[in-house]
């Protein structure tokens, strides 16, 4: 394992002096999210946004600064993405500041709900904001012209200039993200690349601006630039280390490159030691939904989640009913097993009647407590409440079926079994392709309800299976629940026992002695697991179409290896898994555990250091 200082690092704690955090209360006071209780109490907001008090000839960067640090606390903290687009609809025409605010609301909007309208609303407003900013930018021939030639001096230029790049730089990357959310056709797909092109451009001229600007009018001004370089940098380095690897080595070709340590190092930086306005909030809100969603789906549950829920504690108190905070306080809960309190934070955001436009979300965690607790009753009415989701249909879709399938197989009940066969026969219609690729979530989900009606429309174990993908069955803490979940695979491996002697295809044996498996990892019987998982690989001549199951059983080995501290034993497994297998179903979900698990031993998993060196011999350098 690694040590200490590590492992802080691989679970996004700031890894400054410790005494430099150990007041808490007082960083967190300090720079998360006061601002509009802080400078402006909602009774004078009205003159805060009063028109009138810009334009593009006077800029006042510090007065554009605060409406959006106001503007951010509306859309975290008290859910009202409206009264932003309200506040912000008659000064959109005084500065890009305000442009980009506005058209930030609008995003929002068009990525909660994904409607047409709302997204090409959105577009028209980030045009709107392109325009504001082009008006500000230093645009004379031989200002453009020298660009080419020799670097710029930066010093020469403006606060207000260099800033009408940074939100130029902004205003790209929410057009990317708006892209994103509709990249089912060709034609998008090129414009969002042509935007990210500009983005990356625009970026690399940012980042000279902050090597070579000595000279800036006001320090605030200084101190939100330098964040956001500070938190774009950190985004990219985390973004890109934990690329799938098969898009991994297309990007390390192409020379991008991310290191998950520099990318927190600087998100650490702007979250608690830049007092940047909105930029710390959103590192913070980055940071924490890194640690509630990033950490413990994709790799491994973080070992302390304290700092982040003092985070969310200090938000709440301020703004008791903020969808964010609250979702990520009931994925605290979940991630530590209590997950009747998580589903009664999560109820409490169902019926909180602002927060409709984002009411899925709730739903569809609530899916994942009452699948640990085998309620199929309360899965099947919540999946129905986001049966009709734009957001991955093929998913919800299948989600549906499948709690249909298990209550019915459970109940003999041939009502649901027929439902769930139609909804598993509707799924290929619902296929939507983002980035021109099927997603590896609808991916799986095709491919299993294919089986389905292969295996004469029979799927084993399928809750459990989904259980383990997302990671839900590493925040079982309690024994008891433990047990039920092993009592459930038990079942399933007796039923198909007899298979070893009457059936040359052993699929739906293994793939129960599967998941018997990682229970038995849970439970620390290693010698029992390690065993059965044994018999699954000795067996792989036996299996006809569940070809994931012995490439997940060589992971479940090296995992058990780690548990014990073989490192050397672990390293041989997880490398097996990754590189002696391919053209299976879960084989993104087992590349991403094989990294995650490396890089928690302490290697590098960047491709050309990769099994060369250990991580806590690096040295790591963040930006000066």
């Amino acid at each position: 394992m690694t040590n200490g200082n590590n492992q802080s690092k691989s679970n996004g704690i700031n890894n400054h002096n410790h005494n430099d955090k150990s007041n808490g209360s007082m960083v967190i006071g300090k720079t998360f999210g006061r601002y509009l209780y802080e400078s402006f109490n909602h009774g004078n907001l009205d003159e805060l946004f009063r028109p009138g008090q810009q334009s593009i000839e006077n800029y006042n960067l510090t007065l554009a600064h605060q409406r959006a640090n106001c503007a951010l606390d509306m859309y975290l903290g008290e859910n009202n993405v409206q009264g932003g687009i309200e506040r912000f609809a008659d000064i959109i025409d005084e500065g890009p500041m305000e442009s980009l605010s506005w058209a930030a609301c609008f995003v929002i909007r068009a990525g909660l709900t994904l409607d047409k309208d709302d997204i090409e609303r959105a577009h028209k407003c980030l045009q709107h904001t392109a325009k504001m900013c082009q008006k500000m930018m230093k645009h004379s021939f031989f200002d453009n012209i020298s660009k080419w030639i020799v670097a710029p001096n930066y010093d020469k230029y403006t606060d207000v200039e260099i800033f009408a790049e940074s939100y130029y730089a902004q205003q790209l990357a929410l057009s990317i993200a708006l892209y994103a959310f509709e990249t089912n056709s060709v034609f998008t797909l090129i414009k969002l690349a042509y935007h990210l092109r500009g983005l990356v451009r625009k970026h690399n001229e940012l980042w000279q601006v902050k090597k070579r600007r000595k000279l800036w009018q006001d320090e605030h001004a200084r101190l939100y630039f330098e964040a956001h370089m500070r938190f774009a940098n950190g985004m990219i380095n985390v973004v890109i280390s934990h690329t799938p690897p098969k898009f991994l080595r297309i990007m390390n070709f192409l020379g991008y490159k991310g290191t998950e340590t520099i990318g927190l190092n600087e998100m650490n930086r702007v979250a608690f030691d830049l007092n940047a306005g909105y930029w710390t909030k959103m590192a913070q809100l980055t940071l924490i939904y890194y640690w509630v969603y990033g950490k413990p789906h994709g790799e491994n549950v973080p070992d302390d989640l304290s700092l982040c829920k003092k985070l969310i504690e200090a938000e709440l108190q301020m703004f008791p009913q903020s969808m964010l905070y609250g979702l990520a306080k009931a994925k605290i809960e979940q991630i530590n097993g209590e997950f009747d309190r998580a589903i009664e934070i999560l109820q409490g955001l169902v019926r909180a009647p602002n927060l409709a436009i984002a009411y899925k979300a709730f739903y569809f965690e609530l899916i994942w407590c009452y699948a640990i607790k085998l309620d199929w009753n309360n899965c099947i009415e919540c999946a129905d409440k986001i049966r009709e989701s734009k957001h991955s249909p093929v998913c919800m879709a299948y989600l549906n079926a499948v709690f249909r399938y298990v209550k019915g197989v459970d109940d003999k009940n041939q009502q649901l079994l027929d439902q769930a066969s139609e909804e598993f026969e509707r799924l290929p219609s619902l296929r939507i392709r983002h980035f021109g690729k099927t997603m590896t979530t609808e991916k799986a989900a095709l491919a299993n309800a294919a089986l389905y009606f292969k295996k004469g429309k029979c799927l084993v174990l399928p809750v459990i299976a989904m259980l383990y993908s997302g990671n839900y069955l590493m925040f079982v803490r309690d024994h008891d629940q433990l047990a039920k979940l092993m009592e459930r695979c038990e079942r399933e491996v007796k039923l198909y026992e007899q298979d070893i002697e009457n059936s040359h295809y052993l699929d739906n044996y293994l793939t129960a002695l599967f998941y018997k498996c990682v229970l038995l990892r849970r439970q620390q019987r290693f010698v029992d697991a390690r065993k059965n998982l044994q018999f699954i690989l000795d067996s792989r001549d036996r299996i006809e179409l569940e070809t994931s199951i012995v490439p997940m059983a060589t992971l479940e080995m090296g995992l058990i290896e780690i548990e014990q501290n073989n490192h050397d034993e672990a390293k041989k497994w997880l490398d097996h898994a990754e590189k002696d297998f391919a053209g299976y179903t879960a084989e993104n979900f087992v590349h991403l555990k094989v990294y995650a698990a490396i890089r928690m031993m302490g290697y590098k998993t960047d491709k050309e250091m990769a099994n060369k060196e250990k991580c806590n011999k690096q040295t790591y350098h963040t930006m000066a």
